[in-house]
């Protein structure tokens, strides 16, 4: 994090800054009463005079002219400490307040316990005029706060800013009186200037005594230690910080720990991980992993200037997963953004950042800790970035936001029941999670002869609401991506929320009370699908089996892609888990996402497929990622992404069928707009153009696309827009004709609403005599012997464009009147 703008500067800049000999004329320092000078901002202090200052007295090192953040105290080249107004030295020392400093005695009141939903926005202690986080306190309402820094001075002793003493006790008398108000303090170790103390101390007991003595004189119950910059890369460091840390938690149990690190959007850096792997080794129980969210670099973080908060959320998740695959099961996660304007330019994080941040927060069970950097810069006034947003805002705006995430009561180390903060200890208790309903889903609605399911990334933030959505658009049925393995080798939503929490169930049964229903899709291009984190096929069948059970689903998707789909052991594995599901739930849809080229699948896409009728699967569907070819596979892919992908469903078709799948229909799943991959380009009129097509298909049984989150006219990232000039929801306003309702049939002996059929005896008809059993603007589809399904042939609309060099479709595999004599295939379940 930051520290003040004095501390930035080395030594030899500071002096070269303010020069030994000021030649201008500047006022002179007032006399106090006992002979010594008093301290003020623009005046001309020499060298040898002593400065009172926060009942201390201070030697003027240099001469210089005094700046806002050139206090005594601030920096060895401009003061030295020579003691208390009392007379006293420096090792024991009376502060204001009647606190006696230089030993383990105190009269500051203890720490108190802490919310299991934490606010503590950082203070700069060290700028000047010194800010009275009490006084804030009695302005905001909000009563925590993280001090900072700890770092070590010259000697290797614990300094605020590695220049003030601890032992000083300097602001022991504000902690006090934020104490008196129902609040406390965490103190932060480290930041991004100075020494942290264990790369100054080589021994562990001596470092933990230091830490120690810091926890003895704030009377403490929560340590923060931000480690960045060189500290981060200084592993023998690291491990000796969290040996010391675990003997500080056997001599406090009750002790807080967090760890405060940089991170990107995509998580912790491989330093990050090593620290909390290393607190893993040591026995260190982190209590809170606590994110800078900020400064990411236009690299990784294109869209700073109106993305801030979705890519604090981001990152949260991320860490959270790493935090968990490291080991530390039981921590939670602390969020930090900068606020206002970062030091990165282009990257602000606004009022709107903070609050859906805070939203978000609030909704997930597994963050414990807001703050941000800093409550002094949380201000009107225009200034510098150490001491200002630099945005449009009234005094205290963010702490005001932010501090609605607050409630619950950590106690020891453990989250508590109570809403209220707690001044003695008590038995600990599970974190508080909101209750999940205890009413059972509804059914899960039947499946249609042809489903739209659009993809719906359930883990972005805000969680979109499909049924909503459903009642927007008229669009029913949804995918939901994605779960895959947790730490604990668990089925998680992204690895992160257990299913077992239940998320995403309340829309789930608002979206089945509307007649419609979801999809749940295991795997996905990040994260670890279960089968390759579960090696016995039995219990991986009992992990797909809960979510199945939590959710009620009829249908399940595998979307097996990158190195699952290389990994032929777990390939094997999860078709023997999937035939155990069918043969427990007979009415369980299947299906399977693959990665596909314009001419097919690939051979690992083959091989899988070969693997699900070796082992018994029926695959009812395999949908093909009709997206990101390449150049070299799709040369034309600005304006032929509906051609390439017909073309790609009518070779999988092929190859689905050589592999002994008889009865598979299949799916088209085309990344809408942008594709990641620059110059692929699937606009609507690709999108008519494989409507067209799919209708008239008989053995296309899905569309679906992503994703629906991406169907909107907002210019965002590519995760949220299809960054294509659209309307809200016009891809899923074209492709909801896809779908056919399966409550359209029609027993033989029940055909009075339609022209008789003629059953020849009993005996099911061919597809032509049932064609010509209903009117021509009627298709009939055979669900079971002596059961058609009956639905409109659409109108064909014409296609906007006809590009050159378009892709032909195989007209050998399109469904024509002259093929509808085609041999009755076995029955399948839901088509």
């Amino acid at each position: 994090m930051k520290v003040s703008k004095c501390l930035f500067m080395s030594w030899v800049g500071l002096l070269a800054c303010i020069g030994l000999v000021v030649g201008a004329p500047a006022a002179q320092p007032a006399k106090a009463a006992n002979g010594d000078y008093t301290f003020s901002v623009g005046v001309q202090y020499t060298a040898g005079q002593i400065v009172d200052y926060q009942g201390l007295r201070y030697r003027v090192v240099a001469n210089h002219i005094s700046q806002a953040d050139w206090y005594p105290g601030c920096c060895a080249v401009l003061w030295e400490l020579v003691g208390a107004l009392d007379g006293s030295s420096a090792g024991g020392v009376v502060v204001p307040g009647g606190v006696v400093s230089g030993t383990t005695g105190t009269t500051v009141p203890p720490g108190t316990a802490w919310s299991s939903r934490t606010f503590a926005p950082y203070v700069d202690i060290l700028l000047w005029p010194t800010l009275d986080v009490s006084a804030v306190a009695q302005t905001t309402g909000v009563t925590h706060y993280t001090l900072a820094f700890v770092f070590a001075d010259t000697a290797g002793n614990p300094a605020w800013g590695g220049v003030t003493p601890v032992s000083s006790g300097f602001y022991l008398d504000i902690v006090s009186k934020l104490r008196g108000m129902g609040g406390d303090v965490i103190i932060s170790f480290g930041g991004a200037i100075g020494q942290e103390l264990a790369a100054a101390v080589a021994d562990v007991a001596t470092l933990q005594s230091r830490y120690q003595a810091v926890i003895n004189k704030y009377q403490l119950t929560w340590a923060d230690f931000d480690i960045e910059g060189p500290s981060l890369l200084d592993k023998a460091s690291v491990d000796r910080r969290n040996q010391a840390i675990a003997g500080l938690q056997k001599a406090n149990p009750k002790l807080l720990v967090s760890y405060t690190l940089p991170v990107l959007p995509n998580g912790l850096t491989d330093d990050g991980v090593y620290l909390l792997k290393s607190a893993v080794k040591y026995g260190v129980r982190v209590d809170v992993v606590n994110i800078m969210a900020m400064d990411y670099g236009s690299g990784v973080a294109p869209n700073g200037a109106t993305g801030m908060g979705g890519y604090a959320i981001s990152a949260a998740q991320a860490t959270y997963a790493q935090a968990q695959a490291a080991g530390l099961t039981t921590s939670k996660i602390g969020v930090t953004p900068m606020i206002g304007q970062n030091d990165v330019a282009g990257e602000v994080f606004r009022l709107e950042d903070a609050k859906q941040l805070v939203d978000w927060a609030k909704s997930v069970s597994w963050v414990a800790e807001i703050s941000m950097w800093s409550v002094n810069r949380d201000t009107s006034k225009a200034g510098p970035l150490y001491a200002s947003s630099q945005l449009k805002q009234n005094d205290y705006d963010f702490v005001k936001t932010l501090v609605a995430f607050e409630g619950g009561v950590i106690v020891g180390g453990q989250p508590g029941a109570s809403t209220t903060c707690q001044t003695t200890a008590a038995a600990t208790t599970a974190v508080v999670v909101p209750t999940p309903p205890t009413t059972p889903p509804p059914a899960a609605s039947g499946w249609g002869a042809k489903t739209f399911a659009p993809y719906v990334d359930v883990l972005l933030w805000p969680t979109l609401d499909v049924s909503a959505v459903a009642q927007k658009t008229g669009s029913l049925y949804y995918t939901l991506a994605f779960i895959t393995a947790d730490s604990a080798k668990n089925p998680a939503w992204g690895g992160v929320t257990k299913w077992s929490d239940k998320f995403y169930l309340d829309i789930l049964t608002k979206l089945r009370a509307l007649g419609g229903d979801a999809i749940i899709s295991f795997g996905g291009a990040t994260g670890t699908e279960l089968a390759l984190s579960v090696t016995d096929a039995t219990q991986l069948q009992a992990k797909y089996q809960s979510v199945i059970d939590t959710y009620q689903v009829t249908w399940v998707d595998f979307d097996i892609e990158g190195g699952a789909l290389g990994n032929k052991a777990s390939i094997d594995r999860r078709n023997q888990a999937i035939a155990g599901l069918q043969k427990a739930n007979p009415k369980l849809l299947v299906s399977y996402t693959l990665p596909v080229l314009p001419t097919g699948i690939t051979a690992d896409g083959v091989y899988l497929l070969q693997s699900a009728v070796k082992y018994g699967v029926r695959v009812d569907v395999v949908n093909i990622m009709a997206m990101d070819y390449g150049p070299a596979a799709a040369p034309n892919g600005a304006t032929g992404m509906g051609g390439y992908a017909i073309q790609a469903a009518q070779a999988t078709y092929i190859q689905v069928q050589s592999a002994g799948l008889k009865t598979t229909k299949i799916g088209v799943t085309p990344m809408i707009g942008q594709n990641d991959v620059q110059g692929e380009i699937f606009r609507t009129a690709d999108a008519s153009q494989l409507l067209t097509w799919a209708q008239q298909t008989i053995w296309v049984a899905e569309l679906a696309m992503w994703s629906i989150n991406r169907d909107n006219s907002v210019k965002g990232p590519l995760y949220a827009s299809s960054q294509i000039t659209q309307k809200d929801y016009e891809f899923a306003g074209i492709f909801k004709a896809f779908n056919v309702a399966a409550t359209k049939t029609v027993q033989a002996t029940q055909a009075a609403t339609l022209p008789p059929l003629n059953l020849k005896g009993g005996k099911p008809l061919t597809r032509i005599q049932a064609r010509e059993a209903v009117e021509p603007t009627q298709r009939v589809e055979r669900v079971k012997a002596r059961e058609w399904t009956y639905y409109p042939v659409p109108e064909v609309p014409e296609r906007p464009e006809d590009p050159k060099d378009l892709p032909a479709p195989d007209p050998e595999l399109i469904y024509t009147p002259e093929k509808r004599e085609l041999a009755d295939t076995p029955e399948v379940v839901g088509f």
